[in-house]
């Protein structure tokens, strides 16, 4: 089992850090960075500590290429654009709303292509998620949250406590694109 988003998911930390109460996240020293692993349910559970240079954002972008994989297995091109960044208590947020907008992809879209890209730059964090799938009306996007589905909606509360925005913009036949803006 390959457990790099898990990894990322649940980290624990030791060093006496709280999470910052509005989103969650533990902004990790960078020779610190403790993780929950456990490769199997059978398995002993273990915490792996790492010294990597840059811990959190290589594994967010391996998280980010676990989250990609079911789609390139049902035949769907995916393209990862990460530029060199440095950890930010941010990264926790930045994979949520990347793995709701990939789900949403495999779940709705019907695309052919998908293309995540990360960026980090002065002070702040921008993500983009962008599909050429079948796209969505405004209205249905309202009509699901009536029917439970409500994923990005409460991400973009979550994104507004983090002082950040969250851009959900559509059309049928042209696909989706999310996009995340948040300081670092």
């Amino acid at each position: 089992m390959d457990v790099t988003s898990e990894h990322f998911e649940t980290r624990a930390i030791h060093a006496g850090q709280d999470p910052d109460a509005p989103y969650g996240a533990v902004s990790v020293p960078i020779y610190q960075n403790s993780t929950y692993a456990q490769d199997d349910v059978a398995a002993p559970k273990v915490w792996d500590y790492g010294r990597a240079g840059n811990p959190t954002w290589r594994g967010l972008e391996a998280a980010i290429g676990d989250l990609l994989s079911p789609l390139e297995a049902d035949g769907v091109a995916t393209h990862l654009d990460v530029q060199d960044g440095v950890p930010s208590a941010r990264d926790p947020l930045v994979y949520r709303v990347v793995r709701e907008s990939l789900r949403n992809v495999q779940a709705h879209a019907a695309a052919h292509n998908v293309w995540v890209r990360l960026q980090h730059e002065e002070g702040t964090m921008r993500v983009c998620v962008e599909d050429d799938g079948r796209g969505f009306e405004a209205a249905e996007r309202e009509r699901r949250a009536g029917e439970g589905h409500v994923g990005l909606r409460l991400l973009e509360g979550v994104v507004r406590q983090a002082r950040g925005t969250l851009d959900v913009r559509s059309r049928p036949g042209r696909g989706t694109t999310v996009e995340l803006e948040v300081p670092a």
